[in-house]
Order: C-alpha cells, then structure tokens, then sequence
C-alpha cells in the first residue's frame, strides 16, 4: 500500500517539462510549490541535450532507515 507522497520530485519536473512544451512557462529555473509547502526548484542541467536531464533542489528531510538482512 503506497501513501501520498506531498513532495515528488519525479511529479516536479513531469510538470515542468509538460508545461515547458505547451508553452505555459518559458523560464531556464523554475519554482514548484508543493502539498508539503516546501518549494522546490526544477531547472534543466546543461551538459546535457535540452529538455532530457533536469536538476531539483530543495530541502531534504530523511523519513526512513532500515536495514538488509
């Protein structure tokens, strides 16, 4: 069973590029603000071609530890 994830970084940058490609926002950074009420900041990395490889950077916070047996 999965919960609702409040701070998705893959759920970020998916909104982004769509918006990107239809024409919504046209800006290199982009600032994404989430159910978690922490922004996080989506810009496109550029050694790579455009539109395929994406930064995000925010806050981290750690909510599991566990260990392989």
């Amino acid at each position: 069973m999965e919960a609702e994830t409040l701070s998705c970084g893959s759920g970020a940058v998916a909104a982004v590029v769509i918006a990107t490609r239809r024409g919504l926002i046209c800006a290199k950074t982009t600032t994404v603000h989430n159910q978690a009420g922490t922004p996080l900041v989506v810009s496109p990395h550029s050694e790579r071609p455009p539109g395929r490889t994406y930064w995000i950077s925010g806050p981290v916070t750690q909510v599991f530890e566990g260990e392989l047996a």
